[in-house]
């Protein structure tokens, strides 16, 4: 281990953590120029033991936050001091995502965290665990979280996949493979939702957003910060669907705890365009059984709220 400290020009670049300088002396970085001798597979090490391994034992939300930031700010310097185009790890990312998501960096926490997701997988001959993860990642838990995959979400998605194919896609055979089974999942999402199929809008390696998704995407991100409590409430409770979710945060309804003062009219205007949204979507009769079930389970609920 190198001896030299990083401290000064850590702090510097306002990103000074003394695991970290310890850790980068593992790496024989004892000033910010040796970043550029860092290979990819060792920043990925970096990332891994300064933030995924330490992230799970944070408690505070603030704390695992200035972690990140301080990471992900290294990373850039990083890049830049390489010439490195490959991002870091890509399946943990950032701490709201451990924190929402992800339990540990595992395959057990994910399916647990996204059950429904892996039987429709499964029952579409779609499962590959790296598009599992990444999807779990991107907050995508079952097929009712499809209306937050846009165009340039899906490029993003794909470009995750394949860096962590990387190692199995050797063959062309096996891109070939990798590319067909992303291509059938993105049939099967674009006929849920009712999206035409459209030929590649972005260039994979660039992937810039449209000015128009971009305000989507803003929107659709917005709407998951501020209901983050209804939508957990709502799956702890078993009444989760998007659409309901959607009129509830609509009509200021974005905690369990301000159920209670949605007025009856309100509450009904809620349920009446739920049911014309879905009835529209989904036409047979078991489908529309289910949402009635569903529905009758969330008015209960409300009920109960009020009392």
């Amino acid at each position: 281990m190198s001896s030299v400290s990083n401290k000064k020009w850590l702090q510097d670049i306002d990103v000074y953590d003394p695991d970290l300088d310890e850790l980068l002396q593992e790496f024989k970085i004892g000033q910010q120029s040796d970043l550029k001798n860092l290979k990819q597979t060792e920043w990925e090490e970096v990332w891994r033991r300064a933030f995924v391994e330490r992230v799970k034992s944070i408690k505070e939300t603030t704390a695992r936050q200035r972690l990140e930031k301080k990471l992900k700010k290294l990373e850039r310097i990083w890049r830049k001091t390489s010439g490195s185009k490959i991002s870091s790890i890509q399946i943990i990312t950032d701490a709201s995502t451990l924190e929402s998501s992800l339990a540990s960096n595992t395959i057990t926490a994910a399916i647990e965290t996204a059950p429904e997701l892996k039987k429709w997988m499964k029952q579409k001959g779609l499962f590959l665990q790296d598009l599992f993860e990444v999807l779990v990642q991107h907050n995508i838990f079952s097929t009712d979280d499809f209306f937050m995959i846009l165009d340039e979400t899906w490029v993003e998605i794909k470009r995750e996949v394949r860096v962590l194919r990387a190692q199995e896609l050797k063959s062309n055979d096996a891109k070939a493979r990798l590319e067909n089974l992303l291509s059938k999942f993105e049939d099967e999402w674009r006929a849920l939702e009712g999206k035409k199929a459209k030929k590649q809008l972005y260039d994979d390696e660039k992937a810039v957003p449209t000015p128009t998704h971009t305000i989507q995407q803003a929107a659709f991100n917005d709407l998951a910060e501020k209901g983050k409590e209804l939508k957990a409430w709502m799956r702890t409770k078993e009444v989760w669907n998007v659409t309901l979710f959607q009129e509830l945060v609509a009509a200021d309804v974005c905690t369990p705890a301000s159920l209670k003062d949605l007025k009856q009219k309100e509450y009904e205007e809620v349920v009446r365009k739920v049911k014309v949204i879905r009835y529209e979507q989904f036409k047979d009769a078991h489908s529309q059984a289910v949402m009635d079930k569903l529905l009758v389970k969330f008015g209960k609920l409300y009920e109960k709220s009020k009392k």
